[in-house]
Order: structure tokens, then C-alpha cells, then sequence
């Protein structure tokens, strides 16, 4: 049994459990369509590997990193692969044809490289339409000619377009509409659907459909969850109090002193900051915090004492990469009586990234309830965020 322990106590849990159940999600909703599975901006910070093997029921990749792309390749991936804004100079061609990807289209000036670069395989190409989104693609007046240019000079054609509102008031029939009389008359494959066409309107869902957020356990909805959608949470951050202290009424907390204590209160310290990806300007009440501890006792129980109890065992199952795949560990900083949860931190999307980038992780599909996963050593600043227990 290989053993590691986080020498600050804050890691995060990467499950892929949760990551292959989304997809599931998307798929379901879509069943005639083909799946591009999105994971730019390495897998919207879930790692780029990590991702991929979970997402392996989709038909497809799409991600905007040529070098990523590349990267999927070495390791093995033999999936098709879609390059989401294409290629920002010539050279990149040659190695976008060398490895079988598939290149977006959208602009003039990357269909005169197509057309110049002299290429041994033609390049699968999406040719874009600018349907109302007005970021990339071609307008009513310029999709013709694109479309005849790129019949000559690329291999498969699918047309594409991105919607700009479909979760919000305006939906998408009005793009929909538009790249409909765009293309009357085109007998080519089409790919529309974002996260929130998935999951709102069956209409959009054609030849190919493009899941992003919606894979990682968030919803793209302001008025409704993801729990609602049936989506579960692919990441989650835990830390615990380092500090637990006594305020005086009228003492304030943290930069800015924003908290002042409406009355005399104890206060825990969690080992979590700004730093850590944690919004700077998260206002007070941010909900942060699942804990689950009687609401009287952290006030009022002077026996409570600051220690630290830790329990790790290793479930059954080969490794993941570097690490056992089934870890679950047990921490906290305040000694509970046997069988009391841990204290845990469930954070916003925001801090994703910034976790990934110098986070060493273990992915953990499957966790008893209760337990927290000990997956993450961080060698940065400490900073503190305040929660009051109560």
C-alpha cells in the first residue's frame, strides 16, 4: 500500500464517477445525436487525461489547445478530436493533418491557409456560422462562397454554429432560424446544441451535439441546479480549521474588516484563501460550508480541543495513473466523538483552475458518505478564510 498525506490540510477530490454520469445525462437527452465531449482549458480544469478516459462512451473530443490535442494523441487517443476556434497560423496544419484532427473554420483568413498550404490528406473541417453569437464564423453574405472554397480544399464538411442565449430569455429559435435559411438547401451534417440546448431543447440536437459545462456537474442555468438536471458534482474542495478563536462584539475579520461580530461568537479558521483560488471579493454569507455539527456545542463546549485525528485506507481496484483510485480519508481539527462528520468545504466553480495548476491530485470515482477524499498537497502562502460555527 503506497500511503501520502497533504501537508496543508486543503485538497480536492477529482470523481469520475460523477464525470461518466453527466455524460450519461447528456447522452440520454440526446440519444440520436453523436457526442463531442468538450474539454478545453484542460477538461475545464479536471485534467486533461483524467478526463478523457472518463468521457471514453463519447464519439469525440473537442478542445482549442492544438497542443493538447496533441498531447491526447501520444497518450494513445484515437478518437476524432476538434480543434473548437481551429488554427491561428499555416504551420499548424501540417501536424492537424499528420494526427487525423478536425479543424473549425471561421474566418476568411484561416480559409485562405487551408486553401494555400499544400496539405498530402485533406482536414475534416466544422465551417462555422455567425448566427447572432457575433464572436466567430461567417455571415449570411459570406457562407457561400466559404462553403464552395472549402469543398475544394478540405476533406468532410459539418456545419456548426454557437448559440448566445439558449440559457437564457431569448433561447434559440432565432438562431436556429437563421442558420436554417443559411443553409436551405446544404445536405451536409450540422452541429448546434451547447450544454443548455442539451438540455432544453431537444430541437437543437443534430448530427453532432457539443456538452461543456454541463459534463462537469454545473449547470448552466441561473434558475435551475444541477442536482434538478440530474448532474452531479465532479469536483469537490475540502480543508479544515487550523484556528478556532473568541470574538469580542464589535471585532472584525479578514481584509477589509467586512465581518464585524454582531456579538460575542467562535469563530473557525479554515485553511483557505485567496491563494487557493478562493474569490477575493466573495461577499460575506458566501455559502462555502457544509457543516454538520450540533449549532449550540461549537459555542458553548469549552472541552472541545485542537487536535488532529487522521485515518486513510486504500479501497480495492488497480491505480489510476500515479495513485490508487479509490482512496478515502478522514481529518479533522477538532476532536468529535466517534462517528461525527468531518468537517468539510464545498467551493464555487472559480476556483477550479487555479486549484489544477499546482494541485497533485488522485482521482477517487467512489467515496462512502460522509468520508473526505485526501487528494491534494499545495506548497503555497497559507491564507485563511473565516467561518463561523454556528
Amino acid at each position: 500500500m503506497v500511503e501520502w498525506r497533504a501537508m496543508r490540510p486543503i485538497r480536492v477530490r477529482f470523481d469520475s464517477a460523477a464525470l461518466r454520469h453527466n455524460l450519461s445525462v447528456a447522452k440520454r437527452r440526446a440519444p440520436q445525436s453523436r457526442v463531442w465531449a468538450v474539454v478545453k482549458a484542460n477538461a475545464y480544469g479536471h485534467g486533461l487525461a483524467r478526463a478523457a478516459r472518463a468521457f471514453a462512451p463519447a464519439e469525440g473530443l473537442a478542445l482549442i489547445e492544438l497542443e493538447a490535442a496533441l498531447e491526447l494523441r501520444r497518450s494513445g487517443e484515437r478518437r476524432p478530436i476538434l480543434l473548437l476556434q481551429g488554427f491561428f497560423s499555416a504551420e499548424e496544419l501540417e501536424p492537424i493533418a499528420a494526427h487525423g484532427l478536425t479543424t473549425v473554420v471561421h474566418d476568411p483568413e484561416q480559409l485562405a491557409m487551408l486553401e494555400n498550404f499544400k496539405l498530402s490528406t485533406k482536414i475534416p473541417a466544422y465551417l462555422k456560422l455567425n448566427t447572432g453569437m457575433n464572436r466567430l464564423g461567417f455571415s449570411e453574405d459570406g457562407f457561400r462562397d466559404a462553403l464552395e472554397r472549402l469543398k475544394r480544399c478540405a476533406g468532410e464538411i459539418t456545419l456548426m454554429t454557437h448559440f448566445a442565449d439558449a440559457d437564457g430569455k431569448r433561447g434559440v429559435q432565432w438562431q436556429s432560424k437563421r442558420f436554417k435559411a443559411m443553409t436551405e438547401g446544404v445536405k451536409l451534417s450540422r452541429s448546434l446544441a451547447n450544454s443548455a440546448a442539451i438540455l432544453r431543447y431537444p430541437e437543437a440536437h443534430t448530427d453532432w451535439v457539443r456538452p461543456g459545462i454541463m459534463l462537469y456537474g454545473c449547470s448552466p442555468f441561473a434558475d435551475e441546479g444541477a442536482a434538478k438536471l440530474g448532474l452531479k458534482p465532479a469536483m469537490t474542495l475540502s480543508s479544515e480549521l487550523i484556528v478556532v478563536r473568541n470574538l469580542r462584539k464589535g471585532d472584525s475579520v479578514g481584509y477589509g474588516c467586512t465581518f464585524i461580530a454582531a456579538e460575542p461568537m467562535r469563530i473557525g479558521i479554515v485553511a483557505c484563501g485567496y491563494a487557493d483560488g478562493y474569490p477575493r471579493h466573495a461577499p460575506i454569507g458566501t455559502a462555502s460550508f457544509s457543516l454538520s455539527l450540533p449549532k449550540t456545542d461549537c459555542q458553548t463546549n469549552p472541552s472541545w480541543r485542537y487536535t488532529r485525528t487522521c485515518a486513510v485506507r486504500s479501497g480495492s481496484g488497480p491505480p489510476e495513473g500515479d495513485w490508487p483510485n479509490t482512496w478515502t480519508g478522514r481529518f479533522t481539527r477538532l476532536q468529535l466523538p466517534t462517528g461525527w462528520p468531518t468537517i468539510r468545504s464545498s467551493l464555487s466553480a472559480a476556483i477550479r483552475s487555479a486549484l489544477y495548476g499546482s494541485a497533485r491530485t488522485t482521482d477517487c470515482p467512489s467515496f462512502p458518505a460522509g468520508s473526505s477524499a485526501h487528494t491534494t498537497r499545495r506548497t503555497v502562502s497559507v491564507r485563511t478564510m473565516c467561518a463561523r460555527l454556528s
